[in-house]
């Protein structure tokens, strides 16, 4: 007899306000605010930091959130690098930019200038 494995998924909308909401976003994209979580772990980052020092920077409490939202997409896009890449969990566990990190901080700082 065959065992079916079934997956389900919950997905919880949650409504904003109309008020301010588009005049927000609009004045956000207009001053070039930093959008993306990979861009905030960029900015965030001098020199080498830990997980935690990284995500209080960040404003975030939620670990999981960070490292799904924030921390993963950087080092997949190559832009983080972790000291101990063999050792996730090691307990001197530091990340820091690439080049390709660096190149992309240059990249946000002359923005934000502008």
């Amino acid at each position: 007899m065959e065992t079916l494995n079934l997956v389900f998924k919950t997905i919880i909308w949650r409504i904003r306000q109309a008020t301010g909401q588009a005049t927000g976003q609009a004045t956000g994209q207009a001053t070039g605010q930093v959008n993306r979580p990979f861009e905030r772990v960029v900015l965030a980052i001098n020199g080498e930091i830990k997980r935690q020092k990284l995500q209080e920077i960040i404003g975030l409490k939620h670990r999981e959130t960070f490292l799904e939202n924030y921390l993963s997409p950087s080092i997949h896009k190559g832009y983080v690098e972790m000291k101990y890449p063999d050792s996730p969990n090691h307990p001197q566990q530091k990340y820091m930019l690439t080049s390709k990190g660096k190149e992309l901080l240059k990249k946000l700082k002359k923005r934000s200038k502008s």
